[in-house]
């Protein structure tokens, strides 16, 4: 007969405590939360250039997503004062932990209309 080690049977019943605690917690949901989204697009706003800008519009596409990290890519779209023509166009990428800031963030022209 074989017998199992207090320091096994301890290990043991932690995963199982762990694996229980995970189900419990449920899935992750595929979009990411609007805190997680608002800091990304605060970043965009800190980095962008909005000089002449009557609009600016952000498209959000969520591209990944693991645990409770998020990964972004938004195009963003700035107009005249009359909000008729394109004058800059960027894309970035970014990812988020949780609801906290970016951990990662890249942002490029991808147009200059001046």
């Amino acid at each position: 007969m074989k017998t199992v080690s207090l320091k096994t049977s301890i290990s043991l019943a932690l995963v199982g405590l762990f694996v229980s605690a995970v189900a419990l917690a449920g899935p992750v949901p595929d979009q990411a939360p609007a805190e997680s989204i608002d800091s990304c697009i605060a970043e965009i706003r800190n980095n962008a250039d909005y000089n002449g800008a009557g609009k600016v519009r952000h498209v959000v596409e969520n591209i990944g997503h693991r645990s409770l990290a998020y990964k972004l890519r938004i195009s963003t779209a700035v107009y005249n004062e009359t909000g008729e023509d394109l004058i800059r166009a960027y894309t970035t990428k970014c990812i988020i932990y949780g609801n906290n800031a970016p951990v990662y963030f890249n942002i490029e022209e991808t147009r200059d209309g001046a």
